[in-house]
């Protein structure tokens, strides 16, 4: 059973890319962890029916071999409940947390 009150969502109901209000898309060339991947703040990530898709490509941007997005969400968040719905392919490098 879930308590408290409800302090910011997303459902993704707009079309093309995630709601500015909500979300900081990231420009980030250099990864702290060697990926070889690099985030862009276009192209990677869409909205479309309520679901958020980012898509990882290979294609050559800042020096790396493929690029991807990484959001932030414009609200900062000390203690809470989070709850989030994701379906994420099987295989070596995904998170597993949230499985």
């Amino acid at each position: 059973m879930k308590t408290g009150k409800l302090l910011w969502s997303d459902e993704f109901s707009n079309n093309g890319g995630p709601d500015p209000s909500k979300w900081h898309v990231m420009n980030v060339p250099q990864s702290p962890n060697n990926e070889k991947q690099y985030y862009k703040s276009s192209g990677n990530a869409e909205c479309h029916n309520g679901i958020l898709s980012i898509t990882a490509k290979k294609e050559n941007s800042g020096g790396k071999q493929y690029t991807s997005a990484k959001l932030i969400s414009t609200k900062e968040f000390t203690y809470g409940v989070f709850e989030m719905k994701a379906k994420l392919p099987k295989g070596r490098g995904y998170c597993r947390n949230f499985l």
